[in-house]
């Protein structure tokens, strides 16, 4: 069984926003990196994300390492105060 990834659910679709793998030195420590903001998935869902907000995904297939970079910057340059 593979390790699990993280990241939040679109609360309007559902779809799986992956961060990271569970254990990967890149995402550091999940807590600390997820800061209260809006999150806009591929379909164009905002909604306000917290903490408590992240899950964790098993056996989905593989995410590329790209992926979860990219959707990582996203939701830094999203969260960040304006």
């Amino acid at each position: 069984m593979s390790e699990p990834y993280w990241g939040i659910l679109c609360r309007d679709c559902e779809e799986r926003i992956v961060f990271g793998l569970r254990g990967d030195p890149d995402t550091g420590d999940i807590a600390t990196f997820l800061q209260p903001g809006y999150f806009t998935c591929l379909r164009g869902h905002r909604n306000p994300y917290f903490n408590d907000d992240v899950v964790f995904f098993k056996d989905i297939g593989a995410i590329s390492n790209a992926a979860m970079r990219k959707n990582r910057a996203k939701y830094v340059r999203m969260t960040r105060p304006k």
